[in-house]
């Protein structure tokens, strides 16, 4: 899925799609989809980018990849995680999961979550197989 970033240069304003980029490794440069990025995590001077099954380390802040990720697609939820709402499966005031790991979720995080996803009030749901009110 292409996503759009805004770029100032200057006094110019450009509109960029990304896709991907790329990490620098010992052998060259590995291209890194922006659809399959988990979540970034903040190591010490480090950001650990995680995809499925491995992660990469950067020599950059997480305030840094924040900026140059798409806003509509990853949030920050924690001073220390950027997850990918492609992953989120799942939240409450302090944790999410995303991708079958359990990430910690700061205040502000949760704030910007709800305003950010669509939720649903449950009014009615059914417990084997009898419609239930929810408890109060």
């Amino acid at each position: 899925m292409p996503y759009f970033l805004t770029v100032h240069r200057g006094h110019t304003i450009f509109t960029v799609m990304m896709t991907h980029f790329y990490v620098r490794q010992r052998w060259g440069h590995e291209r890194i989809e922006m659809d399959d990025i988990r979540y970034l995590e903040a190591s010490k001077k480090y950001c650990k980018i995680w995809l499925a099954g491995r992660h990469f380390f950067v020599k950059t802040s997480l305030k840094q990849m924040e900026t140059q990720l798409p806003a509509s697609a990853f949030i920050r939820v924690h001073r220390a995680y950027i997850i990918s709402l492609r992953y989120l499966k799942s939240f409450n005031y302090s944790k999410a999961w995303v991708d079958g790991k359990e990430l910690p979720i700061g205040e502000r995080g949760y704030s910007a979550l709800r305003q950010l996803v669509t939720i649903l009030k449950q009014e009615k749901y059914v417990h084997e197989g009898t419609v239930c009110s929810p408890e109060r």
